[in-house]
């Protein structure tokens, strides 16, 4: 049985793993919400629930090998669950009432930042040669997502703008 520090962050890595399908599910919500961009939204989803099969592998790596992990300095139980429930929220917005695109955006973008500020890189630290560069592409998908999602928001604030000068 693994220590109660590597139980630890085997629990926030299984709360990782609810958050990005938390997420993945939010982007899919708003694929089927905002039709003309589907596709922005499904990709985006589909992302996500790659993280989730990542995550999901590393666990078992914990698991498996638990000797060569050490769990991080603090892990973020709390924020995680806050954070799950914030995206839970945001997808009852989203499939429930009348919110644009625009602030659909503004929620993704919040996600993407949060998952930032979560710093999964700092659950378990490891130089185990499969783990690293696993989480190192969640992490690297994470800030392309954030990228991806500020286009998007600039495309369609420049968009808007014509319609505005014509009021």
């Amino acid at each position: 049985m693994a220590d109660q520090p590597i139980k630890t962050s085997l629990e926030a890595l299984a709360l990782m793993l609810e958050s990005e399908k938390t997420v993945a599910e939010f982007y899919l919500r708003c694929s089927e919400r905002f039709a003309v961009h589907r596709n922005f939204w499904a990709a985006l989803a589909k992302e996500e629930m790659a993280h989730a099969r990542v995550i999901n592998a590393l666990m078992e790596l914990v698991r498996v090998q638990p000797t060569e992990f050490i769990a991080g300095k603090s892990t973020p139980l709390n924020a995680i669950k806050s954070f799950i429930k914030r995206t839970q929220s945001n997808i009852e917005t989203v499939t429930r009432s009348d919110v644009q695109e625009d602030k659909a955006l503004l929620m993704a973008y919040q996600i993407e930042n949060t998952f930032i500020e979560l710093q999964y890189g700092e659950v378990v630290n490891t130089e185990n040669e499969v783990y690293k560069p696993m989480l190192g592409q969640i992490i690297s998908d994470t800030l392309r997502h954030k990228d991806k999602i500020t286009a998007r928001i600039k495309k369609m604030r420049e968009a808007a703008i014509p319609s505005k000068k014509s009021s």
